[in-house]
């Protein structure tokens, strides 16, 4: 049987988690991010989107990564 602290920073953990999706969440700026980056006139504002587009996916694979830990 789970510990209840551990229950609870598990809860914790998954409610966080559920922060990166969702329509204001990580996956869905950086996918935003990055088809909107193919829209863009010059090629300046394309790598600029590009290098926020991964920055918003570097968030979310950090979280990933203390969820798995």
């Amino acid at each position: 049987k789970i510990p209840q602290t551990r229950k609870t920073l598990g809860l914790q953990v998954y409610y966080r988690v559920l922060h990166s999706g969702g329509p204001d969440g990580e996956i869905s700026a950086s996918l935003r991010y990055l088809s909107q980056r193919f829209t863009m006139p010059n090629r300046t504002t394309s790598a600029l989107l590009n290098d926020i587009g991964t920055e918003e996916l570097s968030h979310l694979e950090m979280v990933s990564t203390i969820v798995h830990q």
